[in-house]
């Protein structure tokens, strides 16, 4: 947390909401005391929101959720006039509080507030229609400032309206099924989580807390992909794995059986990741849902009415058209152009089109995917829209990867320390739009489709300087082809041979990792020793301020392909059972036959090879396919 009286503020506020909170009931004369700090009216009626305002208002809805929605009838429609009120209200910059963080004030104020709100629509049947219709009333009047409906300046729908709008979107739809609110977790002090009582109640289920969400976009992602750092995964997935859950992508607290092992230094230092909603571009709250072997829905969640989902499919697809997007990122680069550099503070943002997009296309997948039973029709209408998304992006990746425009991102984001990457952002919006692909399909058919879609995908060439970049991509899609034996068993046999396929031809993404992970294992470092007269200490050039290696991100990357490919080819081999009863057998069958026929293609090619050389070339092939197999007692525990 940044020092200052601002923050000292903010602060003190949440401290007062949660000691509030606790009091039950809490007498309403204390109460008052958080609303007298409330945004003030302008003679136009709009509001005027400073910095010590927003704290006040954040610090109601996070007393009104931890008291167990207290004075429901006085203090919401007090939050929902605050929310009616963004696109109109006048904000002035001032102390830190809410603007220590690197996103711009508006963007973080709209996502606490929504935050806020969707947690109390969740735990408030009565409430949940009013909150959703005035953020989707709220989502439909930034859209039409988006459109270019109305004349206002530059500098104000740059800086203020598009940053509440991906504030907004980032939360709507998001809840905590658990005691704790989500705001709880986002908003600390002094790096320490805040609400006492919850950690004192619930301190027999810590190993639950907040460990079903995760911040960032892709269904499929690794904390250990986006987070190169940590310690690789434990490989293979035994089949008698006793956890309920498993981590799909990264997550603000690891699983207990991590954390366990960490030492206080990592400890620390994985306590910041909760703020990593208010400072990286795009992240957003997504349910992960319970899974191993199945696919397993959820029980609760903020449920839509099917007419705010029509609006908010409709709101989605004006925001997405090409020609308001690229009026937006013309707007930007004039405002920017136009705005010293020394006024320019907390605003990452180079262009809006790949931010929006991600937003509001993963916006759709949380929302959507927990919904069943909608009518064919729209289905048919979201799933022809993702469709054109998809290709869009693809079309996307290819152009922008060389473009010098992606450079000039990169050196801002090297000298001001932001993380905006627009050719990251884009291949998250097409992992998401793979996820909503697996979500539409209803027939064999499409299921089919979508498989050699898939399939190519995996298969494609990728160069050197983008093996890291695209691999959040291939592993959703890799997850997606062990989804889809799931949901169609008869497919089954087809989703295990593109899998196998891809780890045992291997795929080229696979083979360029393992080129170039094991050059830089290689690569040795000069080594200097330093000796006084109490210690001696030796380092090198590739271990980082702790005495460690420094990671190796191609082969970190590498492995998470390897095992997410292996885990989703159990899946549907499982899922193929009750089809074929021989499809485990036909697969180890087949995995052996492809070394067997490896090892005896390197022999044609090369008659004078050594059998060493020959076994070393092999174990190359072997690592790959090593948690393939199984002993007899874990077969049998697969098949019942």
């Amino acid at each position: 947390m940044a020092d200052g009286d601002g923050c000292i503020h903010s602060n003190m506020m949440l401290l007062l909401a949660r000691s509030l909170g606790s009091l039950k009931p809490t007498p309403w004369a204390k109460v008052q005391k958080l609303i007298n700090y409330f945004p003030n009216e302008n003679s136009d009626g709009s509001l005027q929101l400073t910095s010590r305002g927003q704290d006040a208002v954040i610090a109601l809805g996070v007393y009104f959720l931890e008291s167990g929605l207290q004075y429901k009838d006085k203090i919401l429609p007090k939050l929902l006039g605050i929310l009616r009120g963004l696109s109109k209200a006048k904000y002035v910059e001032g102390p830190k509080g809410l603007n220590k963080y690197k996103l711009p004030m508006t963007e973080c104020f709209s996502f606490c507030l929504n935050t806020i709100l969707c947690d109390v629509a969740f735990r408030d049947s009565d409430s949940r229609d009013e909150i959703i219709a005035a953020q989707l009333d709220l989502m439909e009047v930034l859209t039409k400032l988006c459109e270019g409906s109305y004349d206002i300046p530059k500098a104000t729908l740059g800086f203020t309206i598009v940053p509440l709008l991906l504030g907004l979107a980032r939360s709507v739809g998001r809840s905590s099924d658990e005691e704790r609110p989500l705001i709880s977790t986002v908003l600390t002090v002094n790096n320490i989580k805040l609400c006492q009582t919850y950690e004192q109640e619930n301190i027999s289920h810590h190993r639950r807390a907040f460990s079903t969400f995760r911040p960032i976009l892709p269904r499929t992602l690794s904390s250990l992909v986006i987070n190169t750092d940590s310690p690789s995964p434990t490989s293979p997935i035994p089949f008698d794995y006793s956890e309920s859950r498993r981590e799909r992508s990264p997550s603000p607290l690891m699983g207990p059986s991590r954390e366990s092992i960490l030492s206080s230094s990592e400890k620390e230092e994985k306590q910041e990741v909760s703020s990593i909603y208010l400072n990286k571009v795009g992240a957003s709250f997504t349910r992960t849902k319970p899974w191993g072997f199945e696919i397993i829905p959820e029980q609760d969640h903020l449920e839509f009415c099917s007419a705010h989902l029509q609006t908010l499919v409709s709101v989605a697809k004006r925001l997405l058209n090409k020609d308001v997007l690229k009026n937006l990122d013309n707007i930007l680069k004039d405002t920017l152009a136009e705005t010293e550099k020394h006024e320019i503070w907390r605003f990452p943002y180079k262009s809006f089109s790949e931010t929006i997009t991600v937003v509001i296309v993963t916006l759709l997948r949380d929302v959507l995917e927990q919904e069943k039973d909608l009518p064919a029709k729209f289905m048919n209408d979201v799933q022809d829209f993702v469709k054109s998304l998809y290709e869009s992006g693809q079309v996307d990746l290819e152009k922008k990867h060389g473009h010098p425009h992606d450079k000039d991102h990169r050196k801002d984001q090297d000298d001001n320390d932001h993380e905006f990457n627009p050719y990251q952002l884009t291949v998250y919006s097409n992992a998401a739009c793979v996820d909503l692909l697996f979500w539409a399909i209803r027939e064999i058919s499409e299921a089919e489709n979508l498989c050699l879609k898939l399939t190519e995908k995996i298969s494609n060439n990728t160069e050197k300087k983008l093996l890291l970049s695209h691999t959040p991509l291939i592993l959703v899609s890799l997850e997606a082809l062990g989804k889809l034996a799931v949901k169609f068993p008869a497919l089954a046999t087809t989703m295990v041979a593109s899998l196998r396929d891809f780890l045992i031809t291997p795929s080229p993404i696979l083979s360029k990792l393992n080129k170039y992970a094991s050059r830089e294992n290689e690569k040795g470092g000069i080594k200097i020793t330093v000796t006084d007269v109490s210690q001696t200490k030796s380092s090198s050039n590739t271990s980082n301020n702790n005495g460690k290696k420094a990671p190796n991100k191609l082969m970190t990357a590498l492995e998470n392909l390897r095992d997410n490919a292996i885990h989703n080819i159990c899946r549907a081999l499982k899922a193929g059972i009750n089809e074929y009863s021989e499809v485990v057998d036909a697969f180890l069958a087949s995995i052996s036959n492809r070394l067997y026929q490896a090892e005896m293609s390197d022999r044609s090619f090369n008659k004078t090879i050594s059998s060493d050389s020959r076994w070393q070339t092999l174990k190359v092939v072997l690592k790959f396919t090593h948690s393939a197999s199984l002993s007899k007692h874990q077969m049998d525990k697969f098949k019942s």
